[in-house]
């Protein structure tokens, strides 16, 4: 889960994912480590699922 900064932007982004993908969201993947991110790196993951509609999952290396 994210427990990083929290912005208008990311709340927009957050809102856009769970309508893309609507059984999940962008910080509920139990393999994806939200603490080693720094918040511009869990924009661009979300940005990146949205331009390319993969989940956070395909796009986290």
């Amino acid at each position: 889960m994210w427990e990083g900064t929290w912005t208008d932007e990311l709340s927009r982004l957050y809102d856009q994912y769970k309508e893309m993908f609507p059984n999940s969201y962008p910080d509920e993947y139990e393999e994806i480590l939200y603490k080693a991110m720094t918040y511009e790196e869990f924009v661009g993951y979300i940005r990146e699922c949205l331009r390319t509609g993969k989940e956070i999952p395909d796009v986290v290396k």
